[in-house]
C-alpha cells in the first residue's frame, strides 16, 4: 500500500509528459517544379510553377539568387510570354526579374509561412534589358591604318595591294570590281610590293614589325615572300609566305630591312618579269634579290664617307626613297638627312654620288645644304639618255627641283638643277604616269605627269609634252591640285598602273592613298578631274555580330575572307583570321550577308554562309550552298595567313540566297537554334543545241526549310541534322515568283511570308505559326496590303507579344521612301489583324529588334539617323512610338546588341567606325 501513491504520481507524470505532445500533419514542403520563360531581362514577367505555395500571392516572397523580386498580386500580366511547352498542375506564382549584379544563371527561391523551395534548375539572367533612355555614347574607331599602296611596274597587271598598318593587315583589291581580299598578318606591315613572275604567278614581298622576346628591343624588322598564283587567288586558295633571310652587311651585323619595290627586268616578248630591292633601316645600303633565284641576293653599301655638306663626324644617311631607270638599269637613291644622290647599277652593282657632284667645282650656287631630301621621280618617257629627268623634294622648304644629267657619254653625275617648284606643303610621295596626246599641229606625242603627294592633296604638273620637242625648255605646266583634306601617307602612298603602251595607247592610272577617308583613289592620267574609282579599304560592307565574351565583337566584311575580332571597349583588332582553304570557292572572299554566333559551353560557334554563285537572272544577287564555321574560344585563333580554324559544312542540300539563325522552344528542348534558309523562285538559261546561246529557261520553285543546328559536331565537319519538318511550309505551296521576303521571327518558331499576288494584283503578308499548340500547328494568316507599297518595303521584323493563350504577332516594315514604318498585327487566337503606322521621318532601310524585345531599331541609310521605336505598350499594335532619333553617323546599316541590352553597334557601310548607343 504503500507504493500506490508513488504509480500514481508516476502514472501522471506520463500522462502529462504524453498528452502534452501535437501529432498533427507537419507542414507541407515548398518546391518549384518548373518555370518559364527560362531567362529574361530586368522587369520581365516569369511563371514559377511550385506546390504548397500560398495560394494569396502577395503571402509569397520570390528571390533570384539573394535579390528579391516583385510578385504580381493579379496574376499573369499582359506581357507575359511562356514557352509552349509550359504546363503546371500547380499553384503559379508571377513575378517580375529584379535587377541583378551580373549576367549569367541564378536560382529561382520561393518562400511561404510554410518555408521555402529552391528551383532544381537555374534561370539565366539575360541583363538590364532596355535603359530608360537612348544615348550616343562613342563611336569605336576600327581604322585600317591605310599606309601605302603597291602595284606591279610597268604591267596593267590587275591586282594591287594596300598596307594598312593599324589593322596589320594586307589588302588585296581588284580596281574595276571592288573584289578585295584582307589578311590579318598580327604583326605591323610597314612596306609592301609585287613581282610578276609569269603570266599566272606573282610574288608579294612584305617588311614587317613583330614582337621578339629574343631580341634586345623587343622587336624584329622581317622580309617575307609571299608566291601567288592567279588562277588560285580566283578560287582562293592560298600558299603560306616564308621569310627571306637577308645577308648581313660587311661588317657582320643584321641586314634590317626598311622598304621594298619590285623593279622591271628587260621585256621578253609580251611578259614583263620583276625583281625585288631592299633598303636598309638605318644605313646606306640595299640589298637586291632575284625573284627568278630566291637564293641569289646581293647586299650593295655606299662608300663609309662623310656628307658633302656636313664635314665631321656624321655619315651618310639610310636611303629614304629610290627610283629606277629601266633603260640604263640604274637605281638613284635619295638619302634621308641631307641633300646627297647616289646611282647604284643593277647590274655591276656599282655606286656613285651624283649629288652634289663629285667634283663641285663651279656648282657652289647650285648645292644647297639646306636641302634635306624628300621622294624622288623619274621620268619614264625618255627613250634617249639626254632626255633623263629626276625630280627630287624638300622637306624643309616645300620645294621639288627637276634635275639634268651632265652631258657626258656616261652621265655620272648631275650638274644641273634645271626648274625648282614651291609646294604648298609637305611631300611624301611623288610618282609621274603617261598619256596618249597631240600637239597644236596634231601630231602624236607621248605625254608625261608629275605627282606630288603632299598633305593637302594632290600635285599635278605637266613634265613632258612641250619639253619632248624642246628640250631645252625648262618651263613647268602647272595642272592644278587635288585637294584631298588632313592626307597622309609614306613613300609608298602612291602608286601607277600602267596602261599607256600596253592596252591601245590607253592613259595611266594613278593611285592615291586618302588615309582619313580610308580609301584608295584612282585617277587618269591626263584627266585627273573626275576620280574613276574610290576604293574603300578595311569594311567595305561589313557585319556585325556580338561575342558572349563580354568584351569582344565579330567584324566581317562580304568582299573579304577575313573575320576579326574587335575589343569592344577601344575598337582595336585582337584577333583576325582569313578563311583560306576553300580550294573549289569560285569567287574571291565569302561574301557573307551576315555573320551568326550561337553560345557554347567551349565559346562562341560563328557561322557564315559561303558565295556559291550569282543567279543567273539577277547578277547584283549572290547565292549560298556551304557554312563556314567553328568554335572561338576565349582566346582568338591563330592569325595570319594560315588556317583560321574554320571548317566548311557540305551537307546542305540546295543553294539558298538567305540564311537566319534562330532560337525556337520547340517541345521540352528551350531554344533549340535553328538555320531558316530561303531559296527564291529563279530562272536559269538552258541551251538545247549545245552552242551555248539559251533556248529557253529552267525553272527552279522558291523553298524555306530549317536545320537544327548540332553543337555537339562543330568540332566535327557538319552542324547541321537533316531538314526538320518543322519549317515544312509546302503545305502552303512552293515560294512564288512573286515572293518578295522571308524572314523567321525572334523567341517563337514563326516565319512571315512577303509576297506580290500578279494575279489578283495584291501584295499579301502571310503568318506561318509552326508550334503554337495543337490548333495553331502549321497554320497561317493572310494580311492585304496596298500593293502600291511594293517598292517601298526595305525590310521586315516580327516580334512576338500577348500572353501564352492568347499571342499576337506584330510584323514592323520600314517604307523606305514614305518615311513611315508599317505595322501589320496578327492575333491567331481570334484570327483578327490590324494595320498602323509609326511615322519616322527620313528614309527607314533596316529594321533590328533589341535582345528584350521592347524596343526596334530602325536605321536611316542615307540620313545618318536611327529612330527607336517604342514596341513594350498597350494597345499592341496600335500604340508604338518612335521615342527617340540619334544622330550616327554617315551611312548606318546594320545595328547589333550585346546581350545584355546595354549597349546597341552601329555599323556603316564604306566605313570602319561602330557607333555605340547606350
Amino acid at each position: 500500500m504503500t507504493r500506490a501513491p508513488q504509480l500514481v504520481l508516476a502514472a501522471g507524470l506520463m500522462c502529462a509528459a504524453g498528452c502534452s505532445r501535437d501529432f498533427s500533419r507537419p507542414p507541407p514542403v515548398v518546391s518549384i517544379s518548373s518555370f518559364s520563360p527560362a531567362h529574361g531581362f530586368t522587369g520581365d514577367p516569369v511563371a514559377i510553377c511550385g506546390q504548397h505555395l500560398d495560394l494569396r500571392p502577395e503571402l509569397n516572397s520570390a528571390y533570384f539568387d539573394t535579390s528579391p523580386a516583385e510578385v504580381l498580386p493579379d496574376g499573369q500580366p499582359a506581357d507575359a510570354v511562356l514557352a509552349p511547352s509550359f504546363g503546371c498542375d500547380h499553384e503559379v506564382l508571377w513575378v517580375r526579374v529584379p535587377a541583378l549584379p551580373a549576367e549569367g544563371y541564378v536560382p529561382i527561391k520561393v518562400s511561404t509561412t510554410a518555408g521555402q523551395g529552391v528551383s532544381n534548375t537555374d534561370f539565366h539572367y539575360d541583363g538590364p534589358g532596355h535603359p530608360p533612355a537612348e544615348v550616343l555614347a562613342e563611336a569605336l574607331d576600327v581604322r585600317s591604318g591605310l599606309w601605302g599602296v603597291f602595284s606591279v611596274p610597268e604591267t596593267s597587271f590587275p591586282l594591287f595591294g594596300t598596307i594598312s598598318t593599324e589593322a596589320g593587315m594586307l589588302n588585296l583589291f581588284e580596281r574595276r570590281h571592288g573584289l578585295h581580299l584582307d589578311f590579318g598578318l598580327c604583326h605591323l606591315p610597314l612596306s609592301g610590293a609585287a613581282a610578276l613572275v609569269t603570266f599566272l604567278d606573282f610574288e608579294i614581298y612584305l617588311i614587317t614589325l613583330e614582337f621578339s622576346e629574343a631580341g634586345s628591343t623587343g622587336f624584329e624588322l622581317r622580309l617575307w615572300r609571299w608566291p601567288v598564283n592567279l588562277q588560285d587567288v580566283l578560287n582562293n586558295v592560298f600558299s603560306a609566305p616564308e621569310q627571306v633571310a637577308l645577308p648581313p652587311t660587311s661588317d657582320g651585323q643584321p641586314f634590317l630591312p626598311g622598304m621594298v619595290w619590285s623593279f622591271p627586268l628587260p621585256r621578253q616578248g609580251m611578259l614583263q618579269t620583276h625583281d625585288i630591292v631592299v633598303t636598309h633601316q638605318a644605313r646606306p645600303a640595299l640589298a637586291i634579290l632575284s625573284v627568278q633565284s630566291p637564293g641569289d641576293i646581293t647586299v650593295v653599301e655606299l662608300p663609309d664617307q662623310q656628307p658633302y655638306c656636313h664635314q665631321g663626324a656624321e655619315l651618310l644617311g639610310p636611303i629614304l626613297d629610290l627610283v629606277y631607270d629601266l633603260e640604263q638599269r640604274d637605281f638613284y637613291l635619295a638619302l634621308e638627312g641631307g641633300n646627297e644622290i647616289w646611282r647604284v647599277s643593277a647590274v655591276t652593282h656599282e655606286a656613285q654620288r651624283v649629288w652634289p657632284p663629285p667634283d663641285p667645282t663651279g656648282h657652289g650656287q647650285a648645292i644647297d645644304c639646306r636641302w634635306k631630301n624628300g621622294p624622288i621621280a623619274i621620268r619614264r618617257s625618255h627613250t634617249e639618255h639626254q632626255y633623263l629627268r629626276l625630280y627630287v623634294s624638300n622637306q624643309n622648304g616645300f620645294l621639288a627641283r627637276e634635275m639634268k644629267l651632265a652631258d657626258s657619254p656616261l652621265g655620272e653625275h648631275l650638274t644641273h638643277t634645271l626648274k625648282v617648284e614651291y609646294l604648298d606643303a609637305i611631300p611624301y610621295a611623288m610618282t609621274t604616269g603617261l598619256y596618249p596626246t597631240t600637239t597644236d599641229a596634231g601630231v602624236a606625242v607621248t605625254g608625261e605627269r608629275l605627282y606630288v603627294a603632299t598633305q593637302n592633296g594632290l600635285r599635278i604638273i605637266d613634265i613632258s609634252a612641250r619639253r619632248l620637242l624642246n628640250p631645252d625648255n625648262i618651263d613647268w605646266i602647272p595642272e592644278g591640285q587635288i585637294a584631298v583634306p588632313v592626307n597622309r601617307g609614306g613613300p609608298q602612298g602612291l602608286a601607277v598602273n600602267s596602261q599607256f603602251g600596253l592596252s591601245e595607247q590607253e592613259a595611266d592610272t594613278i593611285l592615291l592613298t586618302d588615309a582619313n577617308e580610308e580609301q584608295v583613289l584612282v585617277y587618269r592620267c591626263g584627266e585627273e578631274a573626275v576620280a574613276l574609282e574610290q576604293i574603300p579599304i578595311g569594311s567595305t560592307f561589313p557585319h556585325l555580330a556580338t561575342s558572349y565574351e563580354p568584351e569582344r565583337l565579330y567584324l566581317a566584311d562580304a568582299l573579304s575572307n577575313t573575320v576579326h575580332t574587335i575589343d569592344r571597349n577601344n575598337g582595336m583588332r585582337t584577333g583576325q583570321f582569313p578563311i583560306a582553304s576553300l580550294a573549289d570557292h569560285p569567287h574571291m572572299g565569302f561574301g557573307s550577308p551576315t555573320v551568326e554566333t550561337l553560345r557554347l559551353d567551349q565559346g562562341d560557334l560563328l557561322i557564315l554562309p559561303l558565295t556559291e554563285t550569282y543567279a543567273p537572272d539577277d547578277e547584283s544577287r549572290q547565292q549560298y550552298r556551304r557554312l563556314a564555321f567553328g568554335i572561338i574560344s576565349e582566346s582568338p585563333p591563330a592569325c595570319g595567313l594560315t588556317d583560321s580554324g574554320l571548317d566548311i559544312d557540305d551537307t546542305i542540300d540546295q543553294s539558298f540566297d538567305e540564311l537566319q539563325l534562330v532560337a525556337w522552344d520547340i517541345q521540352d528542348d528551350p531554344e533549340a537554334p535553328f538555320l531558316v534558309l530561303t531559296r527564291y523562285f529563279e530562272q536559269t538559261p538552258r541551251d538545247d543545241n549545245g552552242d551555248g546561246e539559251p533556248e529557253g529557261w529552267n525553272v527552279h520553285p522558291g523553298r524555306t526549310w530549317c536545320l537544327e543546328v548540332s553543337p555537339a559536331n562543330a568540332a566535327g565537319n557538319d552542324i547541321t541534322h537533316e531538314p526538320s519538318s518543322l519549317c515544312d511550309l509546302s503545305a502552303f505551296g512552293e515560294l512564288g515568283p512573286g515572293v518578295l521576303m522571308v524572314r523567321a521571327a525572334s523567341g517563337a518558331p514563326v516565319i512571315a511570308q512577303l509576297e506580290k499576288n500578279t494575279d489578283a494584283e495584291r501584295l499579301d503578308l502571310g503568318m506561318r505559326f509552326l508550334q503554337e499548340g495543337p490548333k495553331l500547328a502549321q497554320e497561317g494568316m493572310v494580311l492585304a496590303l496596298d500593293p502600291g507599297l511594293e517598292d517601298y518595303i526595305t525590310d521586315l521584323v516580327i516580334l512576338r507579344r500577348g500572353t501564352g493563350e492568347a499571342p499576337v504577332y506584330v510584323a514592323y516594315l520600314p517604307l523606305s521612301g514614305l518615311g513611315q514604318v508599317l505595322t501589320a498585327t496578327f492575333r491567331p487566337a481570334t484570327g483578327s489583324t490590324s494595320l498602323g503606322t509609326i511615322w519616322t521621318g527620313g528614309e527607314p532601310t533596316a529594321a533590328f529588334a533589341s535582345p528584350d524585345l521592347r524596343r526596334l531599331y530602325v536605321t536611316h541609310l542615307f540620313q545618318g539617323k536611327v529612330s527607336v521605336i517604342q514596341t513594350d505598350c498597350e494597345p499592341i499594335g496600335e500604340c508604338e512610338t518612335e521615342r527617340a532619333t540619334v544622330r550616327v553617323g554617315a551611312w548606318p546599316n546594320q545595328v547589333v546588341f550585346d546581350l545584355g541590352g546595354r549597349h546597341a553597334y552601329v555599323q556603316h557601310l564604306l566605313g570602319n567606325d561602330i557607333s555605340i548607343i547606350e
